[in-house]
């Protein structure tokens, strides 16, 4: 069984659309988790602020999201990841800025599990002898 763990994830903001994220790891098992990383932005209008606002994350432009610097403790277990985020989108005329940002961070047990998951692919109908009368015992 494979579970799935949201840590924690503080960010910065260092430079214009430029961002440091530290991921706090509780529990990173060496050889077998596996850290994942999306960093989503909204953007809006600086000419219209009051209705321009993204409904949804964007991701597009997004680097530093596979790269980061390992932090470990005295026993050697990685406990953060820190990473350096460059968000480059299209900015027609200069008008649209960075509103909002947020990091996705997930940590994977099972090296083998994937998101999003594909229920149907994996759920085996249950045999029923009675059906089509599910009454009949």
């Amino acid at each position: 069984m494979a579970v799935l763990f949201s840590p924690k994830a503080d960010y910065t903001e260092v430079a214009k659309n430029q961002y440091t994220v530290e991921v706090s790891i509780p529990n990173f098992i060496k050889g077998e988790s596996e850290l994942a990383l999306k960093f989503g932005y909204k953007l809006e209008d600086v000419l219209a602020p009051y209705n321009v606002e993204s409904k949804n994350y964007s991701y597009k432009g997004v680097t530093g999201i596979k790269e980061y610097q390992p932090v470990y403790d005295e026993k050697g277990q990685l406990i953060k990841a820190l990473y350096t985020i460059n968000i480059a989108f299209a900015n027609p005329n200069h008008v649209l800025k960075i509103d909002k940002v947020r990091p996705f961070p997930e940590l994977r047990y099972d090296k083998n599990l994937t998101l999003p998951l594909d229920f149907s692919a994996i759920a085996k109908p249950i045999a029923n002898p009675s059906y089509p009368s599910p009454w009949i015992l």
